[in-house]
């Protein structure tokens, strides 16, 4: 199986990094802002264009926090167990989510905190290889793919019982709008020569006017055709 690559995401440098005060020789605490889920690096050069003075540090006092949660971080300082020019390290950021939406209402960014702590520094280890006792194993990738584009204000008789007040949506289907709604998924990272699987979900939202009576099936107010490519993948009726 072809070595899958890996997605590295930069900090935004000019609203991600701040340097906090800090007192005359003391190592400021910044902030990294991240836009999504996913791998981050940030350099040395990143930290000193945001505030950070010393030339060198010692490769063991990064230490990153989210939530008073600690955060391990790969550090790539060439091994002399210094961190200064042309080293980095690396860190797994989490998607910022709203309490019962999957982008937050309120902030683009989720906040991470980089301090100098070698008490509270966690780092991510490396495990030697082992060989597979099974059949390989193969590796699985989510992507969720939303652009909050629509507020919606809804009623909690429109929403239902346990439904969750989203107020941000991202297209609107309706017999007015313009059909079909095209959404672009890029597939070039699939490795054709593995035979990879490629599996996609759509989460829709509906409202009805209509009303069950007594001895009378209520009839279907929507119904969905969803092709990929072009090419007919299944039509669903509620």
């Amino acid at each position: 199986m072809a070595r899958p690559s890996r997605r590295i995401l930069p900090v935004l440098v000019a609203a991600g990094l701040c340097a906090l005060a800090a007192g005359a020789g003391e190592l400021p605490r910044m902030r990294l802002l991240t836009a999504e889920e996913g791998v981050y690096r940030v350099t040395h050069e990143d930290l000193v264009a945001a505030g950070l003075t010393a030339a060198a540090v010692d490769s063991g006092l990064p230490a990153l926090s989210h939530r008073e949660r600690s955060i391990p971080l790969w550090i790539d300082d060439g091994g002399d167990g210094v961190f200064g020019a042309g080293d980095s390290f690396e860190f797994v950021a989490e998607q910022l989510h709203g309490e019962s939406s999957y982008y937050h209402p309120y902030s683009a960014h989720n906040v991470y905190w980089l301090s100098w702590d070698r008490v509270a520094a966690r780092r991510v280890e490396q495990a030697p290889p082992t060989p597979p006792a099974g059949p390989p194993v193969r590796l699985v990738r989510k992507l969720h793919l939303e652009s909050d584009q629509l507020l919606i204000r809804l009623g909690r008789d429109e929403l239902g019982p346990g439904a969750p007040p989203d107020l941000w949506y991202w297209k609107k289907l309706s017999h007015a709008d313009p059909q079909p709604l095209v959404i672009p998924i890029d597939f070039s990272d699939v490795d054709n020569e593995t035979h990879d699987s490629v599996s996609v979900r759509v989460q829709l939202m509906a409202l009805s006017s209509q009303a069950a009576r007594a001895g009378r099936p209520l009839a279907w107010d929507h119904r969905v055709d969803v092709r990929l490519n072009g090419r007919p993948r299944g039509r669903w009726t509620w």
